[in-house]
C-alpha cells in the first residue's frame, strides 16, 4: 500500500507556491535545455517544469533506460521514444557528449546527473569521482567546446565544509563550474539546497520504508537537524537561479534547519505507527548538522527573495587531464589534492 506524504504535514512548514514567471519565461524562451540526470527526483521535476514552457526545446538526459521511460509517461503520457526529447547516455562517456551536444546545440544545461548517497559512496570513492567530478569536467568540456552560454550545476549543502566523498566531489564540481566562470563564461554558476523532501533514496523513504515494514527507525541522533525543501519549490528555484546569474554560488531559502526526531514523531503520526526509533550514532562522513556556506562565504542578495548568492573571492580547480582513478585509494587521493590546492 502506496501513502501520501504531504510536505507541510511531515516539515511543519507550510506547502510552497513557487512559479516560473514573465522573467524566467523571457530567459528561457527559444532555448534548447538539456537536463542531465533528467530521471531522477529533481531532474524530472526540471525537465517537467519546462515541457510546460512555451518555446522550449527540453532534452531529457540519463543514463537509465527506466527512468527515462517513467519521465516519458510523465510528461507526454506515452513512452515510445520517436522524439529526441529523450536522450540515454552516461556523462562518463566524454564522447557520446561531444555527438549530443554538437548536434542539438543547447543554449541551457541544468546539471543533476550525480550520485548522492553518503555511506554508499563511502565505500565506493571511485564511483563518486567518476560520476560527479569526471562525468561533471566531461560534460563542462563539450559545454565549452560547443559554446554553450548557460550551465547551471545542481550542488548540495553538503558541499560547503564537506566531511563526506559526496559532499567533497561534489564541492570539486562546483570548482570547476567557477574555474570556467573565471575564465569568462559567466552563464556558468552553481546552485546549493538541503534534502529534497521525499525524493528517491531519501531519508523520508528510509523512515517511511521502515514504518510501513514494522521495523525499527534508525536515527543517528535526536539532536541532529537537516534542512528541506518542496521538490516543486527546489525545481523551480533551480531554473530561476538559472536566470538571475547573480554570482558563482547560488543558495536557495530552506528556513530553518528540521530536527530529524520531529520528523519521525510527524512520520509516526501520519501513518499511524508507533515504531521503536534506534539511535544509531553518526556514519562516516555524516555531518551532525549542515552547513550553507563555508568559513571564507557570505551571503548575498539577489533580485528573488528565495535565492541568495555567496560572496567570496570563490578559487576554481582546473584539471589539466582527465585523472586515472584505478582504485579507491587513487580516488580518496585524488580528491584530498585536488581540494587541498584551491582551500
Amino acid at each position: 500500500m502506496e501513502y501520501e506524504l504531504r510536505y507541510e504535514d511531515i516539515t511543519g512548514n507550510p506547502a510552497p507556491t513557487i512559479n516560473l514567471d514573465k522573467s524566467d519565461f523571457e530567459f528561457l524562451k527559444g532555448r534548447t535545455v538539456l537536463v542531465t540526470g533528467a530521471g531522477g527526483s529533481i531532474g524530472s521535476r526540471i525537465a517537467n517544469h519546462l515541457a510546460q514552457v512555451p518555446d522550449v526545446k527540453l532534452l531529457a538526459l540519463d543514463r537509465d533506460e527506466n527512468s527515462l521511460h517513467s519521465l516519458s509517461l510523465l510528461i507526454s503520457n506515452t513512452a515510445l521514444f520517436q522524439e529526441a526529447t529523450y536522450v540515454l547516455q552516461d556523462i562518463r562517456d566524454k564522447i557520446g557528449l561531444d555527438k549530443i551536444l554538437k548536434h542539438s546545440k543547447p543554449s541551457l544545461i541544468i546539471h543533476c546527473a550525480a550520485l548522492k548517497h553518503l555511506s554508499v559512496l563511502e565505500n565506493h570513492p571511485r564511483e563518486a569521482v567518476l560520476t560527479n567530478v569526471i562525468g561533471t569536467l566531461n560534460l563542462l568540456e563539450s559545454a565549452a567546446e560547443s559554446d554553450v552560454p548557460h550551465f547551471l550545476n545542481v550542488s548540495t549543502d553538503k558541499a560547503a565544509e564537506p566531511t563526506s566523498i559526496l559532499g567533497k566531489s561534489k564541492r570539486i564540481a562546483e570548482l570547476l563550474v567557477i574555474h570556467e566562470r573565471n575564465f569568462g563564461r559567466k552563464g556558468f554558476t552553481n546552485v546549493r539546497f538541503g534534502n529534497v523532501f521525499n525524493s528517491k533514496g531519501s531519508v523520508i523513504e528510509t523512515f517511511q520504508h521502515q514504518i510501513l515494514n514494522g521495523a525499527s527507525i534508525t536515527l543517528t541522533d535526536p539532536g541532529m537537524k537537516r534542512y528541506f525543501m518542496h521538490i516543486d519549490e527546489a525545481a523551480a528555484l533551480a531554473i530561476k537561479s538559472s536566470a538571475i546569474n547573480a554570482g558563482a554560488i547560488h543558495i536557495l531559502d530552506m528556513g530553518e534547519p528540521i530536527l530529524m526526531i520531529d520528523i519521525i514523531e510527524r512520520l509516526k503520526l501520519a501513518l499511524k505507527s508507533n515504531a521503536k526509533i534506534k539511535v544509531t550514532g553518526a556514519r562516516q562522513g555524516e555531518k551532525f548538522n549542515e552547513d550553507l556556506m563555508n568559513e571564507f562565504e557570505s551571503f548575498g542578495k539577489t533580485t528573488n527573495a528565495k535565492i541568495r548568492t555567496l560572496d567570496a573571492n570563490q578559487s576554481g580547480v582546473k584539471l589539466s587531464e582527465t585523472p586515472r582513478i584505478d582504485s579507491d585509494l587513487e580516488a580518496i587521493n585524488f580528491i584530498g589534492k585536488t581540494l587541498g590546492n584551491v582551500e
